[in-house]
């Protein structure tokens, strides 16, 4: 069988169907998911793209001079030159430089956009975007005849794919960081919840001889690791997803007032609501405090 001699191997084709001893067939499965997961990715860096344009200032405020800290307002000295951003008119250090890490558990914990469980995240989106060259290097060298055009493709697309969503994801965590949001958006979160579910599929072909899990050949364990390496990304991915070590996280200081400003807000209406209705105006009141409340 020579290179792109046929776009399906093993016999199959796209409307090949799935069956309850074999599972579903590698050419439907290296073409579908990888085209719905390709054009969700495009929508949504178009999306971030046409946001980015609208809210530019927000770059212009993440913008990082390289400056002495003497042209600062204070006129203090230090005694390392690093980078630092000018923020309320003053030149503030470079957050994830070695001089600012005073908390390390902070820093790997995830509070802002310096955390190593962000920069981690990214680096799960580029080995999954990598794993596809990886695959079409060893086709390429040692199983040419496996180089058909539903691999070629599914190959392309998730190397595309992974690249567009870590554009994305940097997008959406500048700008929800800069709004104080501390969840994901939900086309974000889906995306990542269906390439996981794309990855779970895989294990329907269990005892297809087409798939990688009998490991019969050096090729099948070749692409068996892979499989491996690219599910715990994916894995690892959709759990940072959920948690979003990139985006803001508020403080417990600030958790703690919002409380005391609810609770209090509570006291003083429930004041108000005992003494209206033990007053003769009660009702008058009550109407009163319901028109503030619309309002």
């Amino acid at each position: 069988m020579h290179v792109c001699s046929s776009y399906c191997d093993f016999g199959e084709s796209l409307s090949t169907d799935a069956t309850a001893a074999h599972g579903l067939p590698r050419c439907i499965m290296g073409t579908i998911p990888p085209i719905i997961l390709l054009m969700w990715s495009l929508v949504l860096a178009l999306l971030y793209i046409h946001k980015r344009r609208q809210q530019s200032y927000l770059h212009r405020q993440n913008h990082f001079l390289y400056e002495d800290l003497e042209s600062g307002i204070n006129k203090g000295k230090c005694d390392c030159a690093i980078k630092c951003k000018r923020l309320d008119g003053k030149c503030q250090l470079e957050p994830n430089s070695a001089a600012c890490i005073n908390d390390p558990a902070k820093f790997v914990r995830g509070e802002d956009q310096s955390s190593f469980l962000y920069t981690f995240q990214q680096f799960l989106h580029i080995c999954v975007a990598v794993l596809p060259v990886i695959d079409l290097i060893i086709k390429a060298s040692a199983y040419h005849n496996r180089l058909q055009g539903y691999i070629l493709f599914n190959d392309c697309a998730t190397f595309v794919t992974w690249l567009v969503m870590l554009f994305a994801l940097q997008i959406e965590s500048k700008i929800f960081y800069a709004a104080r949001i501390s969840r994901h958006s939900l086309i974000l979160f889906l995306f990542w919840t269906l390439a996981f579910v794309n990855e779970n599929l895989a294990f329907i072909s269990w005892n297809n001889d087409h798939w990688w899990f009998l490991r019969e050949n050096n090729n099948q364990t070749a692409e068996f690791g892979l499989f491996v390496v690219r599910y715990v990304c994916t894995a690892l991915i959709f759990l940072f997803g959920m948690f979003a070590p990139g985006l803001y996280k508020p403080a417990a200081e600030e958790i703690l007032v919002v409380d005391e400003e609810i609770s209090t807000e509570g006291r003083v209406v429930s004041l108000l609501c005992s003494f209206a209705v033990r007053s003769s105006h009660g009702l008058f009141l009550i109407a009163c405090l319901q028109v503030v409340s619309r309002v």
